[in-house]
């Protein structure tokens, strides 16, 4: 029996990452703002950061581009907290 290789560390934090993240932002900020006026809330966080991790995955494949699993992680969390980091711009224009 060979002993295991030890896995090789990589950075997800890749200037595409950051790209898509700033893009994800710039469509979470109109997209919360209008829900927030018009539902009273921002229910679609939690779906549209999944969904547009998806997006983006599904984009880079049909490019021939590969995302390395540290790069979707990070792609997924850095939506989440995008989006809900820059979704105060609707709570200035609710107020």
């Amino acid at each position: 029996m060979a002993p295991k290789q030890p896995a090789e560390l990589s950075s997800g934090f890749t200037w595409r990452v950051v790209f898509v993240i700033f893009l994800t932002a710039m469509v979470f900020i109109p997209v919360s703002t209008y829900a927030s006026l018009v539902l009273g809330s921002t229910v679609i966080g939690g779906v549209a950061s999944l969904f547009m991790t998806l997006l983006i995955f599904k984009l880079a494949q049909l490019f021939g581009q590969r995302l390395s699993p540290q790069e979707t992680l990070l792609l997924y969390y850095g939506t989440g907290v995008g989006g809900a980091a820059f979704s105060f711009m609707g709570l200035i224009i609710y107020r």
